[in-house]
């Protein structure tokens, strides 16, 4: 009877590993939304998401499209000033994919409290696992040395082209700006080296 419940309770854990977002991603359910608005000044915060969205059709369509391509791991730069409406994208298409494709996407934002954390070899292999997976990172340059040495030189090193075991990891990075010549993108694409086109595309 121990033998049983000790097995019983390793595969609940798996289960909720495999279907559950890894912490500390936070997916879109668990941000607020516009019924607990409590101050005017929170009708601009993307996160209530009070506003109706209108337009960027266009826009959601590229990012659905780079989410459902070959590669095993990719990176897409959104970059715009202030309430030019990033994060917002970045939002609705959490939403579109909890409503189009329920239970498939492992996806949510990272939090920049924990993320040196989360960033670290062993935490970030456990995203790579049975589900495909979509991290939103916001304000990506204060996350650079985290993503370049973890992240970005794991992925360069393994020189895999497509994803083969149907577990594509995506990364959406959002920043006011990016430029491959300087600062932050240059510092993520020169540590990715020859592999810069593949994973930055």
């Amino acid at each position: 009877e121990v033998a049983f419940r000790q097995a019983t309770i390793h595969l609940l854990a798996r289960l909720q590993e495999k279907f559950s977002p890894p912490e500390p991603l936070k997916p879109v359910g668990e941000f607020p939304t516009a019924d607990s608005i409590r101050r005017d000044i929170q009708i601009l915060n993307a996160q209530y998401r009070a506003l109706p969205y209108i337009g960027r059709e266009a826009e959601i369509e590229k990012l659905l499209d780079w989410l459902n391509g070959p590669e095993a791991a990719s990176f897409y730069v959104v970059a715009g000033g202030a309430g030019d409406g990033k994060t917002r994208l970045a939002f609705q298409l959490l939403e579109r994919l909890e409503r189009d494709q329920p239970h498939v996407w492992r996806a949510g934002m990272l939090g920049s409290r924990r993320a040196q954390d989360a960033l670290r070899n062993e935490r970030f292999r456990k995203w790579r696992g049975a589900q495909p997976t979509l991290i939103v990172i916001d304000y990506a340059a204060s996350f650079t040395e985290q993503l370049r040495d973890n992240v970005v030189r794991e992925l360069a090193e393994e020189n895999c082209d497509v994803a083969g075991d149907g577990c594509p990891l995506r990364i959406l990075l959002l920043e006011r700006e990016a430029d491959e010549t300087r600062g932050w993108y240059d510092a993520l694409r020169r540590e990715a080296g020859d592999r810069a086109p593949d994973l930055f595309p």
